[in-house]
């Protein structure tokens, strides 16, 4: 079981989110351990990805999220809305 966990701090003057992951994996055979890999990647300093289910579908579309987002400029990333970031995947 993979548990990955936000919540926004509502504060109209500095809102915050509150963001955690586990680092359990469930082989095929059903063996669960702790990996070393975190669940949690930054797409840039504001924008990060949680991921659970089969790692490498995470990872490509981690990385296609990156790439896309790597030819933003700064500026225009700092108000790329949730909804902007969720469609680019």
């Amino acid at each position: 079981m993979t548990i990955c966990i936000a919540s926004i701090c509502e504060n109209p003057q500095d809102p915050k989110i509150v963001f955690s992951a586990d680092r359990m994996v469930t082989d095929s055979n059903g063996l669960t351990f702790e990996h070393g890999v975190p669940k949690i990647s930054a797409l840039t300093k504001n924008h990060f990805i949680m991921s659970a289910g089969r790692s490498s579908e995470a990872d490509q579309i981690i990385q296609n999220v990156g790439a896309i987002l790597s030819s933003y400029e700064e500026e225009r990333l700092e108000y790329l809305t949730i909804k902007e970031t969720v469609d680019l995947s």
